[in-house]
């Protein structure tokens, strides 16, 4: 019981971190290029990584060689799956970016059950879509007919391409060597992942030259460096290897709520009913997917 305690906890922890990525990042928008903003928040994580896990890193070296194509996906989903936000951010509205960001977790479990053929239980689909559900009223303010409003731009393209590289990273997890703690596999896949994003930084400067930047931009970046990109996906990961890929990915559907409470907090933005209604249909969906299995585990 306590295993999946603190898996709830790593979880709902690390997606609250992930929830002020888009309030803080909007700042950086006029200063950096999506991919200058990726390369940068995942240089930091490295050079802070590294100096706790390159002896590690160096002793398993043959057992990371050996998993190389499993790091260079792991690492290509980190490298790229917040750069395709910051893409999307440019045509997509926040309607469609929160739409598309949905399908996040139902990718997850669709690679999960292709590669690794994982059992669904009736009470996890039925709590998948409560969830779900509750997404689609807490981002169309509870008038669910504005879902026919949207209109595909560029921008959902790269949401799209979002939503997949994040439940291909999160159903991989699961190939993880056991030799190679969750601590270690993030330090080496965010060094690839930097690698992987440093031509693509280097081209950046023909296009979008650098301007001096200042202390709350630095400071962005460390936040997004440190908080988001280390201690958030530590947490996600380790939740995955506690809970399993279904009940992780349904806490993702959170990430509006954390959000909208954020925004009320430090905006002053006002929290309408459908929002509450929203919430308690996502908490419904998540305690629902779980009560059968708990009830025959006991």
């Amino acid at each position: 019981m306590n295993k999946v305690l603190d898996g709830y906890i790593l979880g709902f922890s690390a997606i609250f971190m992930w929830s002020f990525n888009v309030i803080i990042s909007k700042h950086l928008v006029d200063v950096l290029s999506p991919i200058q903003i990726s390369f940068f928040r995942w240089l930091i994580a490295s050079l802070f990584l590294l100096p706790f896990s390159y002896k590690i890193i160096w002793k398993n070296k043959k057992v990371l060689l050996f998993h190389w194509k499993l790091i260079l996906i792991l690492s290509s989903c980190l490298a790229l799956m917040n750069n395709f936000v910051y893409q999307a951010g440019h045509t997509a509205t926040a309607i469609d970016m929160s739409l598309i960001a949905t399908t996040g977790p139902l990718f997850l479990i669709v690679i999960s059950k292709f590669l690794f053929n994982i059992i669904i239980s009736r009470n996890q689909i039925v709590g998948f879509f409560i969830a779900l559900f509750g997404v689609l009223v807490v981002i169309t303010d509870g008038k669910l007919t504005n879902l026919t409003e949207v209109h595909l731009v560029r921008g959902d393209f790269w949401m799209l391409l979002n939503a997949f590289t994040f439940g291909t990273y999160g159903a991989l997890q699961k190939l993880r060597p056991k030799e190679i703690p969750p601590f270690i596999l993030l330090s080496i896949t965010a060094f690839v992942g930097t690698v992987i994003l440093l031509p693509f930084f280097i081209y950046s400067f023909y296009y979008a030259p650098i301007a001096k930047l200042e202390l709350p931009e630095i400071s962005i970046l460390f936040y997004l460096g440190i908080v988001n990109s280390i201690l958030a996906y530590f947490f996600w990961n380790l939740s995955l290897d506690r809970l399993g890929n279904l009940k992780t990915s349904l806490m993702y559907y959170t990430i509006p709520l954390f959000s909208i409470t954020e925004s009320h907090f430090l905006l002053n933005e006002e929290i309408y009913p459908a929002q509450i209604g929203g919430a308690l249909l996502i908490l419904g969906g998540i305690i629902f997917s779980t009560i059968k299995k708990e009830k025959l585990s006991s």
